[in-house]
């Protein structure tokens, strides 16, 4: 209350101080903080009732002094003289209000098989952006079309905060091992090998350690037999087959290698092409002194100097630097220790591949032979792979088995 008042610290000297404080107290001035410094008089008072203390001063023979002045109204005397100042604080408020009339952000939340930039895709094309004004902005229309886009979706929540769009999602589907338990699958062998190990959890076993299988066999039948007391199959029940399994595989590699091969040597010559391009436009600048020749080669490497959306003016602008180096081609031959590294790099590559498709490398072999005009390598990778694939168990193959005849004992 006393800043929006404003108030300012006095300072009084000289004359009667005792009789100046009495007669303050007399005509109800209100001071507080009342100090005394060199018999000096200090202390807070309302700026309105300074003008009253002169009067009183003439009486006791003190002089008062202002010494700060605090509060609302110096504070609007203080910003008039600095117009600047005001001018800015007022401008600060406006750009801050006006950016609070758009959407800046748009949030995903509880996607799983979604991807952040396929919805954003979808929601752009809803007429919703990043830069559109809040006013137009229609939470209920986004729930609704999000969900006749996606049937699976079996919750969708926009909802404005502030600058920020937040769309959360909820799909509804079934997991894929709920699906699975549903229906009666087989293991299968993903290729051919020797099974190494066998222990069978769920389903009937087909193969034994040691059998040699092909690819696509089953090796675990997804069903089982249900034997009545008369020792005959009454019918077959389907399960997902479930064990662990570890098959030997062979892979017999070979790779060739020609002697002669062409090398790139740069020149150092290089020329740059800068692209402008506005949304559809584009424009580019070249340096004239700099000719192309039609016959030379060239390697071309681009640069993304710029690349930005405004949205709200749905402009885009890139700014793209082609770097052209220019180089010419010398006939060389490897050597057997260069093309021994080139084709174990193959190799590598091969078994890297082998690792990535859930084979174990056990151990390999490689074989280096010069031709007339080739390296040829060949080897023998030798692995193993525990994870089997699945088949679906087809109805005819649960079909039960003929048994004997109950006969009547009448």
């Amino acid at each position: 209350m006393r800043w929006i008042m404003g108030y300012i610290e006095c300072q009084v000297s000289g004359g009667h101080l005792e009789r100046f404080m009495n007669l303050c107290r007399h005509h109800e001035i209100e001071l507080w903080k009342v100090k005394e410094r060199e018999k000096k008089a200090v202390f807070f008072m309302y700026a309105a009732e300074y003008r009253k203390l002169k009067p009183l001063a003439r009486k006791t023979k003190t002089v008062p002094h202002i010494r700060k002045k605090y509060g609302f109204p110096f504070w609007c005397l203080k910003a008039r003289r600095d117009w600047t100042f005001t001018w800015g604080i007022g401008l600060f408020f406006a750009v801050l209000y006006i950016l609070s009339l758009f959407v800046w952000d748009i949030q995903f939340r509880g996607q799983q098989t979604y991807t952040k930039e396929g919805l954003g895709a979808e929601i752009e094309e809803m007429g919703v952006y990043r830069g559109m004004t809040r006013k137009q902005l229609q939470c209920d229309k986004i729930e609704q079309n999000l969900r006749l886009l996606h049937p699976d979706l079996s919750w969708v929540s926009a909802e404005e905060k502030g600058c920020v769009l937040q769309i959360q999602v909820k799909e509804g589907k079934m997991l894929q091992e709920e699906k699975e338990t549903e229906q009666a699958l087989s293991l299968t062998a993903p290729c051919s090998g020797k099974i190494d190990a066998i222990v069978t959890r769920s389903g009937t076993p087909l193969c034994k350690k040691g059998d040699v299988v092909k690819k696509g066999q089953v090796l675990i039948q997804g069903s089982y037999d249900i034997v009545g007391n008369d020792e005959q199959v009454i019918r077959r029940q389907g399960v997902v087959a479930d064990g662990e399994i570890r098959l030997l595989h062979t892979v017999k590699w070979e790779e060739t290698l020609q002697k002669d091969y062409i090398e790139k040597q740069m020149t150092g010559k290089k020329r740059d092409i800068y692209t402008f391009q506005y949304n559809d436009s584009r424009i580019s600048l070249k340096n004239p002194l700099k000719w192309f020749n039609n016959s030379g080669n060239y390697d071309i490497i681009n640069y993304v100097c710029f690349a930005e959306r405004f949205i709200p003016l749905q402009i885009n602008v890139k700014i793209i630097r082609r770097q052209f180096l220019d180089y010419t081609k010398v006939k060389k031959q490897y050597t057997k220790e260069q093309a021994a590294g080139v084709l174990k790099k193959h190799l590598a590559t091969k078994m890297e591949q082998l690792q990535n498709e859930g084979y174990e490398i056990l151990e390999h072999t490689e074989e280096l032979v010069q031709e007339e005009k080739k390296y040829k390598m060949t080897g023998v990778i030798r692995t193993c792979i525990e994870t089997m694939n699945k088949k679906e168990v087809q109805p005819e193959e649960l079909e039960a088995a003929p048994g004997k005849e109950e006969t009547d004992g009448t």
